[in-house]
Parts: structure tokens; sequence; C-alpha cells
């Protein structure tokens, strides 16, 4: 099928698409590709997923309100974002831990929290450390499946959003199923993401179209967009991207200049009786490591325990002392079943994981949406991973000779064969440009706030629907020529760093100009800055378990995002209750 419509041209397109749709965003027109679907379902409420947040919003969603229809998306199959798929299983709690206080967690995170048995990977960077297979195996899915009114789709890519002015119609999705399931994750994602996007059969993968529409004709679903790559924003042409030049509050962002992104991976002992087999390995760059070079028996130890998912003995504090990092000398002992994830290299800063908008419509002209992402930084990405492993390896050598031939990916822990995570440690994504009244949240005047009458605390906006609390580290992309550190990332991110425990407020889970469409994760309205405190766990977490509980009023009540703003004393209320469990008030 040939087709042209204004600037974009369609061309050798799949019979499967039944019609193409343009839509003009900034003077670039955007063209969106309606798939025929095999299958429609009908959802009050749909959760487009990836995420943490996506996670918190599907569970909080589903239960607090069992008679409505809740639908829940995910591209991998482990749910969970950087909880589980994303690769950090290091729950990042912030200054003073009082993200960490029971009583200021949303119930559903206490509870699965609550799950782990203390610090299994006696980590350094954390109380709480584990390992993700287990916590997939053991509570998500468990916790997922127990919701009759919730219909989970794994292994489902975002492709296309009906719209109708300012409403969401629908939401189109292509779910694969492996052909080979013993070997789905054989393949490095640079080589399957585009795959994932395409509703036509391959060679590793049948397709089908779902289409997730409104409970009836006249009713249209709440949808939340909890997605890693901002899927809905990116196809709508609602986002912003990199960081706002000059000041925070700038509406100019420098959209090639964002966080830099890690694949992590996990490293494992085998006993010396059975040498581990080691994939074939693909040619590997020649990486400067900078500041985490390894020289001696110490820094390798530090970087073993840093993020270690799994101690083999956790009871036995001579085996996993938990002040390795502080104190090497009294660990020297790498155990047969430790399991250590490894990130601390392997961030790459030599370019930008999203493509910029000119980009992003050239791929949406050639084809249709398929995530915006950058493939050759991602295989730039796989590939540092895979040289860090192989750095860790040989610099094992400090601590003992014998390691080296004993050192292997845990698969097991990764999930995937070629010993990679599932999917990257994304520190920053498409997020709303803006929400109702034209709503950012910023850092500056909220997150340090100074309040005189709790001086301890940030802003509390009338609106707050949830906390959070983080520290804020920012990884630019210094080697990467387009991304000079001294003019595209401003002095103001590193002027204050200094976090209080804050409050997220119900404009920064909405979009400007849509009644039903809410976001929640990264893709909150908000500053780059300010993302650089909302994305650690907690604070993930709380945003989805607040939209999760925004949609349910929202679909029970016909209510627009604005409705809900305006009834946000009611909104509070639920959120308060034990439909919910959401503290809004910080106990410090």
């Amino acid at each position: 099928i040939n087709a042209e419509y204004g600037d974009c041209q369609i061309q050798r397109m799949s019979c499967r698409w039944s019609r193409v749709v343009c839509i003009v965003v900034a003077r670039l027109a955007l063209c969106t590709l309606a798939l025929q679907p095999d299958e429609s379902i009908k959802c009050s409420v749909i959760v487009a997923g990836g995420s943490m947040a996506s996670l918190a919003a599907a569970i909080t969603a589903a239960e607090a309100a069992p008679e409505l229809s809740v639908c829940f998306t995910e591209p991998t199959d482990w749910p969970g974002g950087q909880l589980t798929a994303g690769g950090d299983p290091a729950v990042d709690f912030g200054p003073g831990h009082y993200d960490a206080r029971p009583e200021n967690m949303p119930r559903s995170l206490r509870q699965m929290l609550g799950s782990i048995p203390g610090n299994p990977g006696a980590c350094t960077i954390s109380t709480m450390c584990y390992n993700p297979a287990w916590l997939v195996d053991s509570w998500i899915m468990p916790r997922l499946s127990r919701s009759p009114n919730l219909q989970v789709f794994v292994r489902t890519a975002i492709v296309g959003v009906q719209r109708s002015g300012g409403s969401v119609v629908s939401l189109t999705g292509v779910q694969r199923s492996p052909k080979n399931p013993s070997h789905e994750w054989s393949v490095p994602l640079s080589r399957d993401l585009e795959d994932w996007y395409s509703p036509d059969e391959s060679e590793r993968f049948t397709k089908r179209v779902l289409s997730l529409i409104g409970p009836d004709d006249a009713v249209r679903p709440v949808l939340i967009d909890a997605t890693e790559l901002g899927d809905v924003l990116g196809i709508l042409g609602m986002s912003s991207q990199g960081v706002e030049v000059p000041s925070e509050l700038s509406d100019t962002s420098n959209w090639r200049c964002g966080q830099a992104a890690t694949t992590s991976f996990y490293m494992q002992l085998a006993p010396a009786s059975r040498p581990p087999p080691l994939p074939p390995q693909p040619p590997l760059l020649d990486w400067d490591w900078g500041s985490n070079k390894i020289q001696n028996a110490s820094e390798w130890v530090s970087s073993w325990v840093w993020r270690r998912a799994q101690c083999a003995d956790p009871v036995n504090a001579t085996a996993c002392p938990p002040d390795a990092f502080w104190n090497p000398s009294e660990a020297q002992v790498v155990n047969v079943g430790d399991v250590s994830q490894q990130d601390k290299g392997n961030a790459l800063t030599t370019g930008y994981f999203l493509l910029d908008r000119t980009a992003v419509s050239n791929q949406i002209a050639q084809g249709g949406w398929k995530g915006g992402v950058n493939l050759t930084v991602l295989h730039m990405l796989e590939s540092r991973s895979r040289s860090w492993f192989e750095y860790v390896t040989k610099t094992s050598r400090y601590q003992s000779p014998y390691l080296r031939n004993r050192l292997a990916l845990s698969t097991h822990t990764s999930g995937t064969l070629h010993g990679l995570s599932k999917w990257p440690y994304l520190r920053d994504s498409r997020r709303c440009s803006r929400g109702i009244e034209s709503f950012r949240l910023a850092f500056n005047g909220t997150m340090n706030y100074q309040n005189e009458s709790a001086p301890l605390l940030g802003y509390r906006f009338h609106d707050a629907v949830g906390l959070a609390n983080a520290f804020v580290h920012s990884y630019p992309l210094m080697t990467d020529p387009e991304c000079p550190t001294a003019t595209a990332y401003p002095a103001y991110l590193w002027a204050d760093n200094q976090t209080k425990p804050f409050w997220i407020p119900l404009r920064a889970l909405t979009v400007q100009n849509f009644t039903n469409l809410l976001v929640a994760g990264k893709t909150m309205a908000q500053t780059a800055h300010a993302n650089d405190a909302t994305r650690k766990h907690t604070g993930e977490w709380t945003s989805g378990v607040a939209a999760g509980g925004v949609a349910v009023l929202m679909a029970r009540n016909q209510w627009s995002s604005t409705d809900a703003y305006h009834n946000v004393a009611a909104v509070q209320g639920f959120l308060n209750s034990t439909h919910v469990g959401q503290p809004l008030d910080w106990d410090i």
C-alpha cells in the first residue's frame, strides 16, 4: 500500500494496517497507524505499563474497585519496571530513610517489601537488595492473579492511541507469543525491540492485535500512561524530554540531552568443581571506566557487595558482612551462591536512549510507532555492559587468581539467556509537558522548600496525593559531543540537590487538554530536575498508587481529570482510606 497524506508518506505497509491517521503537532506531521484488531477488550481503567508505577496503579485500581474492569499491559513478562525487568533490585530510600518507615509507605508497597526477608543480598547501597526473579514468582504474579477483575497482558507493546478531541477512545497493543519459549530471551533487546512493536508474525513470535476500549459504547476508559518509554504521550505528541534550558521552568528543553541509561546484569561464583560455560561473546568495545576503575582487592570486593542481590548465607555475618563496603578487609571472601548485581560501571554516557521529536516523526512515518528508541545507543549500552562484565572478571585477580574462571552471568536472576537484564534501567523518559492548569512539578521551591513551620519538609500542595523522598542524582551524558556538560546541563542541576520529604500533587498526574488520560512514574508532568527525585523506587510506586486511585474515582463517577482536581478532598479521602492505604502526611 502506498499512501501519501500531507507531509507523511507510508510505503510497503502490511495489509494488517486498516487506515492511516495523521495528526499535526508543533508543525510536524505525526502519522499513527490504526490496526484492525484481533480482539477488543472492554476496560473501565487501562494501565499502559512497563514501569514500577504501572504495577502499583494496576494493583490499586483492581483491588480498590472490584466492580471495575482493569486492563494492564506489560511489554516484558516481568511486571515491575526497575524492580524486576529493569535490573535495579536495590530499593533507593531517601535522606533519613523517612520513606522506609511503614507509616510513610503506601500499604501495597509495605506489603511487597514486607514479603522480602530482610536484606537477602546483604548489599551496601541499600537496606534491601533482593533477587528479582524471586520477587516476580513469589509476590508480583500471585498478587496480580488474585483480582478477578484484572486482566494482565504481558508481552504487549503499545502501538496506537485513538482519540476524539481531548478524549482517549481506545488503546491498541501488539501482544506477542514466543514460538520457542525456552529461547524467548536469547536475543538482546536491541535486536528484538522493533519486532515487539510490529503486528506482523516474525521468525520468533506470533502476534495478535488488541484493542482496549471502554466498558460500553457510551463510556470511555480512563487511561494511565505509566510506560517506561512514554508510549502514549509519544504517540499523541504530548511529551517532553531532556533537560529544560536555561532554567528549570523554561518551556524549552534539549531533547537530545537527558540521563544516562544502564543495562544491568548479575554475576555468580560457580563451585570450583564446575566452572561455568560462557556464552559466545560479541565483539566488545574498549571503554574508559573513569572513576569506576578497579585497582585493588578492596575496590573489587566493594564492587561485588555494592548491589549484591543474593547472599549465599545472609544469616551468617562472617560470610556476608553488611559493612563490607566500608571495611573491605573484613570481607575478602566471595561466596559460592552469591549473586552480585552490577551497574556501577555500565552507565552509558556517550548517547541518549530516546529519539528526538524529528526522529520520532520519521519513525512513525516509516511504519508506525516503535517506542521512539535509538537502537544504536541501545546496542552500545548492551556492549558496555558486557564489557563491564569482562572487566570485573579480569580484575578479580586482585581478589584471587582462581576466581576468574569461576565467574559467570547469572541467567536465572536476569531471566535471560544472554545474561543482561530484560529491560534497561532508565533514569528518565518522555514526560508530560503540562498537566491541568499548565502545571509542572518542579524541584526548586517544592522539594527543597524552606518551610519555616516544618523545616524538615518540602512544600505541601493543596492537592497532595502521595509522599516521596529521594537523594537526587543526575547522570549527564558527559562524553556525548551533542551534550557538552558545561552548556547542555545548566548549573541549576548541581546548585541545590538537597531534598526534603515532599509531596506529589494530583495535577502532576494529569495531561493538559485531555479529560481521561493520567500519567504516573517518569511520565508525570514534571521537570527533568524533579524527575531526578521522583524516579526512585518509593516515589514511583507512590505515584502509581495515586494514579490508580484517581482513575477509580474518575471511572466510577464519570469524572474528567479536571473534575477529580475540583473534588480533590474526596480524592484525598479515598486514597487515605482503607480502600487504598495511601498516607498523605509525613511522620518524621
